[in-house]
């Protein structure tokens, strides 16, 4: 077996412990798993004369060391949480972007002793990145609707504390880009409607800084749409490529690679590092190491390395973070799926590009659709039958709107004036991506649900399917890391 494979198999099987750490195996468990699957993986290379598979029944002990890892995280998050359902006294430093919505504002406040608790204030409250806040409240351990509060580390929620004491932060690299983005997403409230408005900030910001109305989030849900404001490789890509033709114009290619990589690393924490966006820009990344050295890009091993380096920094997204796992999953599709709904309509590209570019996209949209729904229907217990109609369109004219709105968010910030005119063009094709939200989403019939168990037949239908119909074409993942 080649060092490659061997390294992509400590890889998986890692993450296979932590998962299974983080579904409450417990170590014990983790440990009669790697057992069992070790014989059961030893005695079929011995029967079969498979000796490449003797690594892969060493290699499935990897799985109790990402079981171990995860368990000694999970003490260090507890180790110093504060006292439970006890008023009390909190200090610390506002350690996240805060989300504003319509009604509250939500941050991670990290306290002297180290202990992250989520904190809920109301929605007028004036607290930014880094602020110094003396709290007074009780501190609520994680209940089983807020076990997604896991992925930032937090031990506890605070929910309307009474703020005693706040101390305004001091200059840091990482407050100015939360300012930057905060000035980009009032350039938009001041110059488009609403949720045109939330729209924009959403799909070049990503949804941390997106604030829609309940009917027009109710319309995304719907619509199967809520992904489009959650930044993805497809969007990180879009950037990449423009950053990279932009640099062309300045630098050589050393200077090109570099400048790239320094921008995609500012975009990625202005954002607010959100995992979906970090596990596309590390995808992109590779590839423009890969392109850099002018070396072969392999997806597979790419993925897995990107997950791992992830799941090290933070083995809590594996599981309570729903945007790693649906960022994995789309990608997945994209790749596996997407090639193989392409090749069933041959097009020319020299007769008929723009046909050919539509039947692309739609073949990426619905190979994404088809990874996520089993997440879909275990976490929302339902499905948009009209995703892929509403999506294609969407999706067509993405790249030119979120071009445009940056471009507008920017001249806005230096000279409002300018950008009020030239919003003309995006507020045409946000008020068409909208107005396509609120149609499908007002349909009768446009969200079915289904019971638990379909998950595990639909994903045994969708892998022998992809066994069935191999690939002849990967054109349709291009544009995707």
């Amino acid at each position: 077996m080649p060092f490659s494979q061997k390294i992509f198999f400590v890889f998986i099987f890692f993450l296979t412990g932590v998962g299974l750490a983080s579904a409450g195996a417990g170590f014990v468990g983790v440990i009669l798993f790697s057992g069992a699957a070790s014989c059961a993986v030893f005695l079929i290379a011995v029967v079969l004369l498979r000796p490449a598979w003797r690594w892969i029944a060493l290699l499935v002990w990897f799985a109790c060391a990402g079981a171990i890892y995860y368990d000694a995280r999970l003490m260090r998050v507890y180790a110093h949480a504060p006292v439970y359902r006890i008023p009390t006294m909190l200090s610390g430093t506002v350690a996240s972007h805060p989300r504003l919505s319509s009604t509250v504002r939500q941050f991670v406040l990290k306290t002297d002793t180290g202990a992250r608790v989520n904190v809920v204030v109301g929605p007028f409250q004036a607290v930014t990145y880094g602020d110094a806040l003396m709290l007074s409240g009780s501190v609520e351990p994680l209940s089983s609707t807020t076990q997604y509060l896991k992925k930032d580390r937090v031990a506890g929620t605070l929910a309307f504390p009474s703020i005693e004491k706040r101390v305004p932060a001091g200059w840091s690299a990482r407050g100015a880009l939360y300012k930057i983005s905060d000035a980009l997403s009032g350039v938009y409230a001041r110059i488009f409607p609403p949720d045109e408005a939330a729209l924009a900030a959403g799909i070049v910001l990503g949804q941390q800084s997106a604030s829609f109305s309940a009917s027009f989030k109710e319309a995304m849900r719907a619509s199967g749409t809520t992904h489009i404001v959650a930044l993805s490789g497809y969007n990180i890509m879009i950037m990449i490529s423009a950053v990279s033709f932009l640099l062309g114009f300045l630098f050589r290619r050393h200077g090109q690679f570099w400048g790239s990589c320094a921008l995609v690393l500012v975009f990625v924490l202005m954002t607010g590092a959100e995992s979906s966006v970090v596990r596309a820009a590390l995808m992109g990344a590779l590839a423009l190491i890969a392109q850099y050295a002018s070396r072969l890009y392999d997806f597979w091993h790419s993925a897995a390395a990107v997950a791992f380096v992830m799941v090290v920094v933070n083995p809590f997204v594996l599981m309570f973070d729903l945007g790693f796992i649906l960022s994995f999953l789309s990608f997945f599709g994209i790749m596996i799926i997407a090639p193989r709904i392409f090749s069933m309509v041959t097009i020319s590209k020299e007769r008929h590009p723009i046909a050919r570019e539509a039947w692309n996209t739609l073949a990426q949209t619905i190979g994404a659709q088809m990874a996520v729904l089993p997440v879909l229907l275990a976490v929302f217990n339902g499905f948009s039958l009209v995703s892929v109609a509403a999506n294609v369109p969407i999706l067509l004219v993405m790249p030119l709107a979120m071009a445009l709105v940056f471009a507008v968010g920017c001249v806005g910030l230096a000279w409002f004036p300018a950008a009020s005119v030239l919003a003309i063009i995006p507020h045409v094709i946000l008020w068409f991506q909208t107005h396509l939200i609120l149609f499908f989403g007002s349909l009768p019939l446009a969200q079915v649900r289904f019971p638990w168990y379909a998950t595990v037949v639909y994903y045994g239908i969708l892998l022998l399917a992809v066994r069935a119909f191999p690939s002849q074409n990967e054109e349709a993942i291009i544009h995707y890391v």
